[in-house]
């Protein structure tokens, strides 16, 4: 079960640094993948930064808690995944925005196998 939940762990890690790669240099097409739209001016700053700032730091804890045998990197993600899913679903309470069912499942299962996983080393 480690080794399942090491490997799932590192695919998320990939995956979140592949998508942070992508708000870096195809920021279009990155804002497309998440359905929404690449803003203007300031806007465009703040989201480019903050979306590569989230995918980044996710990805590099991550990775680095797998490799390096460090649970306490994992857990970082892990909260920064809860929280993502959780703002989510107040958004669409609290502000009448669709909630991205997919999203808030990749989001918790993903936070689940991390935590686990940090159990486990």
């Amino acid at each position: 079960m480690t080794r399942i939940l090491r490997i799932l762990s590192i695919i998320i890690g990939v995956f979140l640094g592949i998508t942070a790669v992508n708000w870096m240099f195809n920021p279009s097409n990155a804002a497309m993948n998440l359905g929404m739209e690449l803003l203007t001016g300031m806007g465009r700053n703040t989201q480019i930064g903050d979306m590569t700032a989230f995918f980044t730091t996710g990805s590099l804890f991550i990775l680095l808690g797998v490799f390096k045998n460090r649970p306490d990197f994992l857990v970082v993600p892990a909260f920064l995944m809860v929280s993502a899913a959780f703002f989510r679903l107040t958004s669409g309470a609290f502000y009448d925005s669709d909630i991205v069912v997919e999203a808030v499942i990749f989001e918790v299962l993903s936070a689940l196998i991390l935590f686990s996983y940090s159990r486990k080393i």
